[in-house]
């Protein structure tokens, strides 16, 4: 590829991680002195994350763009905080009724009519290349639309596969990536696998690390007003589980290493749950909310059942003192990130390459498996180190994952 002067990346998705990565990436690249827009979905919360930013944004994704001013379409963010409703003991979210879904072939024509659509716009826009953060865009077909355009692309797996696999997803990411010029993978564990399960492309990827969140603020006080929220006091120690409550990230195991602590260790649980058989519509977080009183934890667990907003995961990072990401499978997470930014002390199985991440972090213990014996003897380390005061508090030594230093690497690969 010539030099690059122009990108866009492409997110379709809600997820705030995702949402993130994709607002880090670009003022990473813009740091680097290339151009980069990015284009989301139309409730991306990155349309409310902070004004001081260098790239520019387009909530267009999931509409037509002939209806678009395609201006950027940021919002103000309110301040919030953990208030007490939100710890109730069921979520007071309800469903309301919809439309009947349009007939297939109609949503078929959409999805096409979207996706030839936004090739278009994006090669008349000549960027030098795009950047797509997710497999699915309007189907599967979008990349080999840019290929026939003639645009060069780039795709971040952030997953090899997805979390809860189908038999049919190899042979249709295996056109995604086919069709991509080059292929970013977080760690080295990541490329193994892509290779072993592609072959054919695994020429085209690149280890490119995630990198430490910006977006984040630090602000004092906020710790003790949300321990207050949430009835944790200064000698309790706090473990933090949050964001979207899968099987994979072994929260059972979890529950179970608590019954084996003392009392004054307690687990915050943030987020919504799913592929539970007890999930529930009702309470975003059923089946945690049983194990924990099956355990008889219900005094030691405090449950926020709904997805958080960016300041109010800033409280709760600022509030926890370990994070627990004992995850049974997975290709890295973004939470492992969001740990090492707010300094705390971490637990984490070597999935999606943790080990690579933490070899400059002494603020961590790596497990050899996600067994509940394991989870508990990793938090006594941290309590250890927390009563030793031996935690670092700077990032000296996390240089190579600065977001400038990731795009400048990036760069010298493209």
């Amino acid at each position: 590829m010539n030099a690059l002067n122009s990108v866009a990346i492409l997110n379709p998705l809600g997820d705030f991680g995702i949402n993130a990565y994709s607002f880090e990436l670009a003022e990473g690249l813009c740091a680097g002195g290339v151009s980069a827009d990015v284009y989301v979905n139309g409730a991306s919360p990155l349309s409310e994350l902070p004004a001081a930013r260098r790239h520019r944004c387009f909530p267009v994704l999931g509409s037509v763009l002939l209806k678009q001013d395609l201006k950027t379409g940021y919002r103000a963010e309110a301040e919030s905080s953990l208030s007490p409703p939100l710890l109730t003991t069921t979520s007071s979210v309800k469903t309301e009724p919809g439309r009947q879904p349009p007939p297939l072939f109609r949503e078929r024509a959409r999805q096409k009519f979207l996706e030839i659509e936004l090739a278009a716009h994006l090669r008349r826009k000549r960027y030098d290349l795009v950047w797509t953060q997710w497999p699915e865009i309007y189907g599967h077909g979008f990349w080999a639309t840019c290929r026939r355009l003639g645009m060069k692309t780039v795709h971040t797996v952030h997953n090899v596969l997805p979390h809860e696999e189908s038999p049919e997803d190899v042979t249709l990411l295996g056109k995604v990536y086919g069709n991509c010029d080059r292929l970013i993978v977080h760690s080295e564990q990541s490329r193994k696998e892509l290779a072993r399960l592609f072959p054919d492309v695994a020429s085209r990827a690149s280890v490119m690390r995630h990198g430490l969140y910006t977006i984040y603020p630090r602000r004092t006080g906020v710790r003790e007003r949300v321990r207050g929220e949430l009835q944790i006091g200064p000698a309790k120690v706090a473990c933090l589980i949050c964001g979207g409550i899968r099987p994979y990230k072994n929260i059972d195991s979890c529950l179970r290493a608590l019954t084996e602590l003392p009392q004054d260790v307690l687990l915050i649980v943030a987020g919504k749950e799913s592929g539970f058989a007890d999930s529930s519509a009702e309470d975003a977080l059923a089946h945690t909310r049983r194990r924990a009183r099956e355990c008889g934890l219900e005094d030691r667990v405090r449950l926020i059942p709904h997805f958080l907003g960016r300041l109010e995961m800033a409280g709760l990072f600022e509030a926890a003192d370990l994070l627990l990401l004992p995850y049974l499978k997975g290709y890295g997470s973004g939470l492992l990130l969001l740990g090492m930014t707010f300094r705390k002390y971490i637990v984490t199985t070597d999935t999606g390459g943790a080990s690579e991440y933490l070899r400059n972090y002494p603020n961590s213990s790596l497990l050899a498996g996600g067994e509940s014996a394991e989870i508990a003897a990793g938090i006594r380390e941290g309590i250890r180190a927390l009563q030793a005061g031996t935690l670092i508090a700077e990032a000296t030594a996390l240089e190579e994952l600065q977001w400038t230093t990731i795009a400048r690497n990036f760069l010298q690969i493209i």
